[in-house]
């Protein structure tokens, strides 16, 4: 989950753009249950108003879009595109 800005920021300045405009990294938070309602892959709620949205319609799956500043690099897009993953786990050390 993206669920700081500080982890926002760092996916933004480690991700690589490729392709083209429309294309970024799913992060696991989609409205596909009940449209407007964000939910994040764990169930857990995402609020709309939160200044991350470069773009709120579109689809109902979000990706994050590389070299957008980190407040606006959310983009809700159809979830059939085929855009690259970001997962999270445990730290190795």
């Amino acid at each position: 989950m993206c669920d700081s800005y500080e982890l926002r920021e760092f996916i933004s300045n480690h991700t690589q753009h490729y392709y083209d405009d429309h294309h970024g990294y799913w992060i696991g938070l989609t409205d596909k249950a009940k449209v407007g309602q964000w939910l994040w892959v764990n169930g857990s709620n995402q609020n709309q108003t939160d200044g991350f949205w470069n773009n709120q319609t579109g689809g109902n799956c979000v990706l994050t879009v590389p070299n957008n500043p980190p407040l606006a690099n959310w983009k809700a897009a159809s979830c059939f595109m085929e855009n690259r993953w970001i997962c999270e786990s445990r730290a190795l050390i």
